[in-house]
């Protein structure tokens, strides 16, 4: 296409196909291995963003996104160093790591897009092994508070945060727990608001919220001896949902997302039986059903989010020479 051809018409039109709401786009942040970089992928479509990897992995169940303002958030690991880097991925900008006076070794990270935007990140002090959590706008750093006292050994990268009532939800014990329990703790002030036990027979592999604003997620039933997807209720009460796959998965820390479109989970992981250098899998689970739309599509990354305009915008479509 030449760029000079382009109407006001043919310029609306794709304003219209990008900017649809009935467009949803699962993209995932992942190694471009062959330039050592860290860019975000639509399927096999890489960013022109990108973050330099010779020296910084991303660390797992770190990503996390704001969709409306075309950025995701990652904590890059060198050598046991943690920095936080910002990748806006409908630019060309390369990402840098942010200044930050967190001392605090980061396990979570989850964007609160309500009001004040801003990350909302989990973290523990390498001194006494107390859990905070701080919110970070900009440059600003605020610690909201020290969770209660003995709480808690949470599964890393496992969490979840609903805007509509500043809640964030995560897996994991305290010192007198003998099983799992699902947690919602509110902001503002920082709260433990729910507590609840976790059938001893279910291992939660994912979180995550649903269109309707639920908590949903993938779970390994010992029982079943099959991964499911979940919903639950206003109680934390967990129900598992079809037959799931035996065969299915050793998920990826903090890989899913959810499309509200298709009203799908989905994650990433190989198969059980699968070994690497395989690639990752990525699979889809229908909320409504607990069916399995996809496990064949490889896709490796260290997580996934859903958007619902293009990761490369139309400036940037020309610049590159595309036709």
């Amino acid at each position: 296409m030449n760029p000079h051809s382009i109407t006001p018409g043919l310029l609306l039109a794709m304003a219209m196909l990008y900017g649809s709401s009935a467009f949803a786009a699962v993209l995932r942040v992942a190694n471009d291995e062959a330039e050592q970089r860290i860019r975000v992928f639509d399927g096999v479509t890489a960013s022109s963003a990108y973050a330099d990897a010779s020296n910084v992995g991303i660390q797992l169940g770190s990503v996390t996104a704001d969709s409306v303002g075309n950025r995701v958030f990652f904590i890059g690991n060198s050598g046991g160093v943690q920095s936080l880097y910002q990748l806006n991925y409908t630019t060309t900008q390369q990402a840098l790591p942010q200044p930050s006076n967190i001392t605090l070794r980061i396990t979570h990270l989850e964007w609160d897009g309500s009001g004040s935007t801003r990350l909302l990140a989990v973290a523990i002090d390498p001194v006494d092994d107390s859990v905070s959590v701080v919110s970070v706008l900009g440059s600003t750093e605020i610690e909201l508070g020290v969770l209660e006292p003995g709480c808690c050994i949470f599964r890393a990268g496992v969490s979840a945060f609903r805007s509509s009532d500043d809640s964030l939800f995560m897996v994991g014990r305290r010192g007198t727990d003998t099983q799992d329990q699902l947690f919602r703790f509110t902001m503002n002030p920082l709260a433990l608001a729910q507590v609840v036990a976790i059938p001893s027979d279910i291992s939660i592999l994912e979180l995550a919220i649903s269109g309707s604003g639920s908590l949903i997620g993938l779970a390994h039933s010992e029982v079943a001896a099959a991964t499911k997807v979940f919903t639950s209720d206003t109680a934390l009460n967990v129900t598992l949902l079809g037959n799931g796959r035996s065969d299915c998965c050793f998920v990826m820390t903090a890989s899913a997302a959810f499309d509200v479109i298709a009203n799908d989970l989905i994650t990433l992981g190989p198969t059980i039986a699968q070994l690497q250098p395989n690639p990752p899998l990525q699979w889809r689970f229908n909320l409504a059903s607990g069916a399995i739309g996809d496990g064949m599509t490889a896709a490796s990354g260290a997580g996934l989010f859903v958007d619902t305009t293009p990761i490369i915008d139309i400036s940037v479509l020309f610049e590159d020479g595309f036709e």
